[in-house]
C-alpha cells in the first residue's frame, strides 16, 4: 500500500505545479502590477 500511494503522489506533483504555474500564469496576465509588487 506505501508503494502505491508513493507512486501516486509522485505522479500527482508535476500536475500540482503545472496547476500552480497556470495559476501564477492566469494571475499575472490579469494583474500585470503584481510583477511590480513582486519585484
Amino acid at each position: 500500500m506505501s508503494r502505491s500511494q508513493r507512486s501516486s503522489s509522485h505522479k500527482q506533483d508535476p500536475y500540482r505545479a503545472i496547476k500552480k504555474i497556470n495559476n501564477y500564469k492566469a494571475m499575472l496576465n490579469k494583474n500585470d502590477q503584481v510583477i511590480v509588487l513582486f519585484l
